[in-house]
């Protein structure tokens, strides 16, 4: 749910090469109490930055979110 989060916030669908926006996740992971995966990587943390900084997240919450058909 966190990566799906990650993408409305980033207003993005891309993914990454690694951490919490990778396009695939090991489902053992979510077992690993010590599992330091679901960080965002260092584009996704600048990307978040500027998208802060600029204020740009949507009024709308349905705005960009591929699940907003479940809530009508």
């Amino acid at each position: 749910m966190a990566h799906e989060i990650g993408h409305y916030v980033l207003g993005t669908n891309t993914h990454a090469n690694h951490g919490l926006m990778r396009a695939s996740i090991d489902a053992r992971e979510f077992a690993d109490l010590g599992a330091r995966t679901f960080g965002l990587d260092e584009a996704a943390q600048a990307h978040l930055a500027v998208v802060a900084a600029r204020g740009a997240l949507p009024a709308d919450p349905s705005v960009g979110n591929p699940f907003s058909y479940l809530t009508h």
